[in-house]
């Protein structure tokens, strides 16, 4: 028997269309093979009813707390809801993020675990080391490389991203030497993806790690919030009723950014030019111009651009701000983003009140002289 997993608490809708949607997508292949592969929901409620096709493995309260820091590191719980369901199932297992769906049968991942191979979504980066904020202090500690729990790690090393992470039971001790690299690295600054540089270190050491983006699609680029409002128009309940109709139907969802007015996208492209703007915050500026056109007949997209714009804003100072100071950071914000300045925000009916919040405290920090974290 072959497991996919998935990991879900905390029981927020929009994670719940998200795994709806991919065990959907896992059934439509797996109808034909069935037998082979079991799918487990490792979470901390019950949240479908049971005549789904799942197993449940429920995290109690007290293990929740110790995996995850007492809270402070959700991440963390992924390597420890991957043993559980090694030791459960003593099987392979291939632990799925939510944000996924299924464009192959999941078969197909099973057949690159073995013994000597490991299998995660896709090769990614070694995470700006240089210049992301969160990393650069981690960058520093690792020097010209250490070894911790045995494994060797430098500044040097690339990771794969840990939307799917696929193990045979024999990696179980290298998973658990992912556990104090993790900690470690954490301890000196809190990078979100650090869980994912630590598992791939470890599996790289023991086992060949192979991709498996040819058959698992992950949107966790910005493309997330536009494909949780088509699976939000096309599921209307998470009844097993519904479920079994779509599993039958010819339901089929692309994560792609929606269409855009060639006038914004022509007007970013000069004025990037023309200001010499970097990557993230050209892609800002664009992401704020589709705000605006969208408002007026498509107010979620529009705020989905918002957000968007919002946090490519973020990554653009913290990676690219050299030697200009908050308050010139401030300047050109305002010049840029003239409609989400303090003075306009208020009138932007269509905006919701969390995102104009979120729009006001980068105010206040720049004018505070606080350059604001991503």
């Amino acid at each position: 028997m072959k497991i996919i997993a998935y990991l879900f608490y905390g029981g927020k809708q929009e994670y719940q269309l998200e795994l709806f949607f991919s065990l959907i997508s896992a059934m439509k292949h797996l109808q034909a093979k069935q037998e082979q592969v079991k799918i487990a929901i490792i979470c901390d409620r019950d949240i479908f009813e049971p005549d789904l096709p799942v197993d449940r493995l429920l995290i109690s309260a007290a293990e929740f707390d110790e995996w995850t820091h007492n809270r402070t590191y959700s991440h963390r719980l992924k390597i420890f809801a991957l043993l559980k369901a090694l030791d459960h199932y003593q099987a392979p297992v291939a632990l799925v993020d939510t944000d996924t769906f299924f464009i192959a049968n999941p078969v197909q991942l099973f057949e690159r675990i073995s013994p000597q191979r490991s299998v995660m979504h896709r090769f990614e980066s070694n995470f700006h080391m240089e210049t992301d904020a969160f990393w650069q202090p981690i960058a520093e500690y690792l020097g010209e490389g250490m070894t911790i729990a045995d494994i060797p790690i430098s500044r040097k090393t690339a990771a794969f991203n840990s939307g799917v992470i696929g193990v045979d039971p024999t990696h179980r001790s290298a998973l658990e030497k992912a556990i104090p690299i993790l900690d470690q690295l954490y301890a000196i600054s809190p990078a979100f993806d650090v869980e994912q540089f630590a598992v791939t270190a470890a599996l790289n050491q023991v086992t060949e790690l192979a991709a498996s983006d040819d058959i698992v699609e992950h949107y966790c680029t910005y493309k997330k919030g536009f494909m949780r409002l088509q699976i939000a128009q096309s599921i209307p309940d998470f009844s097993t009723a519904t479920f079994h109709q779509l599993v039958a139907s010819n339901l089929s969802i692309v994560p792609a950014y929606p269409p855009q007015r060639r006038r914004d996208r022509l007007i970013t492209r000069l004025l990037s030019l023309s200001r010499r703007w970097n990557d993230d915050y050209r892609f800002a500026y664009l992401a704020y111009r589709n705000a605006i056109a969208d408002a007026l007949t498509n107010s979620k997209r529009a705020n989905i651009w918002a957000g968007i714009a919002l946090q490519q804003v973020k990554l653009s100072m913290m990676r690219h701000r050299g030697d200009r100071s908050p308050s010139q950071c401030l300047a050109e914000l305002q010049r840029d983003f003239q409609q989400f300045n303090r003075s306009a925000i208020d009138s932007l009916n269509w905006l919701d009140l969390g995102m104009k919040q979120k729009w006001l405290q980068l105010w206040e920090q720049l004018s505070q002289e606080e350059y604001p974290l991503a």
